[in-house]
């Protein structure tokens, strides 16, 4: 009898406990009719007018004279920049396409390996590779073409290449 009294008094208060925790998870999670809603009053940012008195020894305005160019030097340097690239471009023969350039000549001529098979597939047109000493007397392997191309022939080529290597379009001295 004493069990069975222990038995309905623990599932009672065990009821008795979750109806509680309801009304709590309840309370909880609805919330009040009255809200208190913050809000700040007070100005954030203030803005200031800067007065600014333009003057001939400024910063800005020295700034503004070394990135301007006198109007006939400006008119000039373009003109020749654009002479200068239209020759380039009508240069026939004188590019070659640079692929990579390592330390390592190994991976220098492994690397040409690939581009040669997935690229050029003529057996006839090899790649080079050429050490270059640098002037920090460094020595690196770079991977080139052999044949000479015109400038649009090299950059179609290279925007070809390019979605696997990085290429560099080289004017070779004569």
């Amino acid at each position: 009898m004493i069990n069975l009294n222990f038995k309905y008094s623990f599932v009672f208060f065990t009821y008795f406990i979750l109806i509680i925790l309801i009304i709590l998870s309840y309370i909880a999670i609805v919330p009040e009719e009255d809200i208190p809603v913050l809000r700040n009053d007070k100005e954030i940012f203030k803005v200031i007018e800067n007065k600014f008195i333009e003057n001939e020894n400024s910063v800005y305005e020295i700034l503004e004279k070394k990135n301007q160019k006198k109007g006939i030097e400006n008119i000039i340097e373009k003109e020749v920049f654009s002479e200068s690239l239209e020759k380039e471009k009508q240069i026939k023969g004188h590019f070659r396409i640079q692929f990579v350039s390592f330390k390592d000549k190994k991976k220098s001529e492994k690397i040409a390996k690939q581009i040669k098979n997935e690229f050029f597939k003529d057996k006839d047109k090899p790649l080079l590779v050429k050490k270059v000493y640098l002037k920090s007397k460094q020595i690196f392997y770079r991977v080139l073409t052999n044949d000479l191309y015109e400038y649009n022939e090299a950059k179609k080529i290279c925007n070809l290449v390019s979605k696997r290597f990085q290429c560099l379009i080289i004017k070779e001295s004569e």
